[in-house]
């Protein structure tokens, strides 16, 4: 006999520690999501009447009560238009998808503001006049969200001096908890002002925001924190961001600004709707507080709701308000774009400015240490495996590794691609990996799983096998993924050679050297067959800064470039010139292109330990929170001599000879323990991006970069 169905509640405790999350008590997030939504009204009206007219938002604080009011003479609500809204959360009522110059996007930033304030027993209600229709609609949270909303019939002329509303309007009223801080009334107004999510309403002409604060009356006006002509360095650079097949292309202006400025760089669409603000990554490169901007990127409101309202459902803002989720293949890759971009910025600005910086590398000692650390990530590094076209289809059968056979360097660790359906394998299914190879290669992840969010729209999920091979096989080794009565096999070989399966069929290696001026190098260019066929033309282009015309050769694919199976590799000779300058070579096959940068440096010494993970080490003194930064993209660590914990434990060091330093052994062992924890970081970020650590298992992440700051301190360390 069947047992009764039950519904599953969430747990009250949850439900509290969700909607506390959204806002952790941040004063600024609470208003903020009231005063868009009056902001998203009056732009709805606008675009029907196109009204130019300034139209207000009033706000009253009230410290002793801790309470708000914010009141708009906008559209009003009806008591069934209230119980549509907050009756359902996390609807789309915003009208974002039809109508220009609107923010809303979750549908509950309101509701939530009001159940938060319902949850700490303070008042909690939105009192609407639409049509000479009076609506009021209280919100309860007690053990469950609940609300009240029903028409009331006042006096209309007391009503509306009451409330302030003149015509159609809406007035919210709620409370604050006991745990939300109020910034300071001398602080207030520049808070407000700062915030980047009111920016662009409170620099609007066609709004007029007015903070009462007691009986202390504020005009906001934000723009002082806006993006200024006068001072630009970046105008409307293109960026693609094409994400699942959707073209999406970002603009991107840079501003130097007053350090004061506590800015950084809004993310927002094409009709000033705010996303994010941030560095994308970059905020600890030296004089990246130096520059502030807009990213801008039309139609990514339509991704949002697009992504959101799927068969599985998918969020790249996180739930906390907080802007994208850095989880997210969409944010890595815009990070990774427009980082790029912001990194060339920063330094062409920095290069105007006369600072302090002494180059670590310069000395032998430190140079030494550079080898050792690029040496132990070498044994770590690892080669990616897809197949010819990556993400195209889901596999029939369920399964399908990246490639039928392929051949691993002896030593080496490979990612290889596991394709899956999620059509016939769900997200409950465990994929087991095995082989019965262990004395040639071992594999790190032997059980795999998926989730939701790791769908594509088309079904795909993509996820990574770790293969770290031990020793030469005599014959390929048979590996096996199996999942039910679904199955996938991969021949893997072992060999002494260097294989590089190239993404997405040319890479260069390595892709960044150093050399002198006057000499002559080469890289390796390695090329996949099932990409560019033998007897293909590869054009090489060189790009010297130092010359009016690049240099462009051609190199022609032959069956004695074939290293193993389907991967082979090119010699791509370059020769410095007299000065010093950065060389951008570049190889191309129709659409395929992979470049690689030459660095001309006169310096005394050049080897390997400048042209590989990490490739210079500079102490910089910077008045900047900033204690160590890596820009990673050129292998440079920075260290900051300013910072106060630096500083008080090596002392003043900005005397040191900046050609070449020398340090007492205490200073030495400090500095040895700065570079071995940006290091480690470095390593863990890129364990992570492979896909070999969880995100969901922090402990796994802190324990990681650990070991490894303690396996690199041993190497550089003068135990």
């Amino acid at each position: 006999m069947d047992g009764d169905r039950v519904l599953v509640k969430n747990a009250f405790r949850k439900t509290r520690r969700d909607i506390r999350k959204v806002f952790s008590d941040n004063f600024l997030k609470i208003i903020t999501e009231v005063i868009l939504n009056a902001d998203d009204s009056y732009s709805r009206i606008e675009n029907v009447t196109g009204d130019k007219s300034a139209k207000e938002i009033i706000i009253k604080l009230n410290r002793d009560k801790k309470q708000v009011t914010i009141l708009d003479n906008a559209e009003g609500m009806t008591s069934n238009q209230m119980k549509k809204i907050f009756g359902e959360y996390g609807g789309d009522y915003s009208g974002g998808s039809d109508v220009a110059n609107v923010r809303g996007l979750f549908g509950q930033g309101a509701a939530d503001v009001m159940f938060n304030s319902a949850m700490s027993k303070k008042i909690a209600q939105i009192e609407s006049i639409k049509d000479e229709e009076v609506s009021k609609c209280k919100f309860y949270f007690e053990k469950n969200k609940e609300i009240n909303s029903k028409v009331i019939n006042p006096h209309m002329k007391q009503y509306r001096k009451k409330t302030g509303i003149i015509e159609n309007g809406t007035l919210v009223t709620f409370g604050l908890s006991d745990t939300v801080k109020i910034p300071k009334q001398k602080d207030l107004k520049e808070k407000i002002e700062q915030f980047y999510m009111l920016r662009y309403v409170l620099s609007n002409p066609l709004r007029q925001v007015i903070f009462f604060d007691g009986r202390q009356k504020h005009v906001l006006n934000s723009e002082n924190y806006l993006i200024k002509e006068e001072s630009m360095l970046l105008i409307d650079k293109k960026i693609n961001l094409n994400y699942d097949g959707r073209k999406l292309i970002g603009h991107l202006t840079l501003c130097e600004k007053i350090p004061k400025l506590d800015t950084k760089i809004i993310i927002r669409d094409e009709n000033n709707v705010v996303y994010d603000e941030t560095f994308f990554n970059m905020d600890k490169l030296p004089g990246a507080s130096l520059i502030f901007g807009e990213f801008i990127i039309p139609n990514i409101s339509s991704l949002l709701r697009e992504l959101l309202n799927s068969e599985y459902p998918k969020e790249l803002l996180t739930d906390t308000r907080d802007g994208f989720d850095g989880r997210e293949e969409f944010t890595r890759n815009m990070n990774a774009k427009v980082g790029r971009v912001l990194e060339e910025e920063i330094e062409k600005n920095n290069s105007k400015r006369d600072t302090i910086s002494v180059n670590l590398s310069n000395n032998k000692r430190f140079n030494d240490i550079m080898k050792k650390i690029n040496n132990y990530y070498s044994e770590l590094e690892l080669s990616s495996i897809e197949g010819l076209n990556p993400g195209a289809n889901p596999p029939n059968n369920g399964l399908k590794f990246a490639r039928p056979t392929i051949s691993i360097t002896r030593g080496k660790t490979y990612d290889l691609k596991l394709y899956i359906n999620a059509s016939q394998i769900t997200t409950e299914d465990v994929i087991v990996v095995s082989h019965e190879g262990s004395v040639y290669f071992t594999t790190e992840n032997d059980i795999i799983t998926f989730k939701s969010e790791d769908i594509k729209e088309n079904n795909l999920v993509m996820k990574s096998v770790v293969i770290k091979s031990t020793r030469k096989t005599t014959e390929p080794v048979i590996l096996i993924a199996k999942c039910r009565g679904y199955e996938a096999q991969v021949l893997v070989s072992v060999v002494d050679e260097k294989i590089i399966y190239p993404k997405s069929g040319l890479e260069f290696v390595p892709k960044r050297k150093n050399i002198k001026p006057d000499s002559k190098t080469d890289y390796k260019l390695y090329f996949d067959t099932d990409f560019i066929p033998l007897g293909s033309n590869i054009t090489i282009n060189k790009q010297y800064e130092m010359k009016l015309l690049d240099d462009d050769d051609t190199i022609t694919l032959t069956e004695k470039d074939i290293i193993v199976d389907n991967i082979g590799s090119v010699k791509v000779k370059v020769q410095s010139g007299l000065f010093e300058e950065k060389i951008i070579v570049t190889a191309n096959y129709n659409d395929i292109s992979s470049s690689a940068i030459l660095y001309v440096r006169n310096r005394k010494e050049t080897d390997d330990g400048n042209s590989g993970f990490l490739n210079k080490i500079e102490l910089r003194f910077e008045d900047d929170f900033w204690q160590t930064s890596m820009m990673e993209s050129k292998g440079i660590l920075y260290i900051n001599g300013k910072h106060i914990i630096n500083k008080s434990i090596m002392g003043d060091l900005g005397q040191k000879d900046r050609n070449n330093p020398s340090f007492e052994k205490k200073q030495r062992k400090y500095l040895y323990e700065l570079i071995a924890i940006e290091s480690a970081k470095k390593i863990v970020r890129e364990l992570y991006n492979r896909g070999q650590i969880d995100i969901d298992k922090p402990e796994v992440i802190y324990d990681s970069i650990q070991d490894h700051k303690t396996m690199i301190y041993m190497e550089i360390a003068e135990l």
